[in-house]
């Protein structure tokens, strides 16, 4: 895909191009983390850090016996609000 430009508004946001947010199945609301790197901005799916650290939390798990799959979820969320919280208090 072709790079394509948008403008920074006066409350410093863009639009992301609807060919790009078509292609990535990206909808409104859908939370973004935006990082510098080597000057450049780079925008990722908050999501992306979930499934990065899926597992991470394994030897914290309750005793108490849930449904597997619902407890994965819900840690996977918990560490991505985590990281969230953390990048917004910097």
């Amino acid at each position: 895909m072709l790079p394509r430009s948008t403008k920074l508004n006066h409350e410093g946001q863009i639009t992301i191009p609807a060919e790009i947010r078509e292609a990535l199945d990206m909808h409104e609301g859908e939370e973004l983390l935006v990082e510098q790197v080597d000057g450049r901005i780079v925008l990722r799916r908050a999501i992306d850090i979930a499934r990065e650290t899926a597992g991470a939390l394994k030897q914290y798990r309750k005793a108490t016996p849930v449904d597997p799959e619902e407890e994965d979820e819900a840690i996977e969320r918990a560490i991505a609000e985590e990281y969230l919280a953390s990048l917004r208090d910097e």
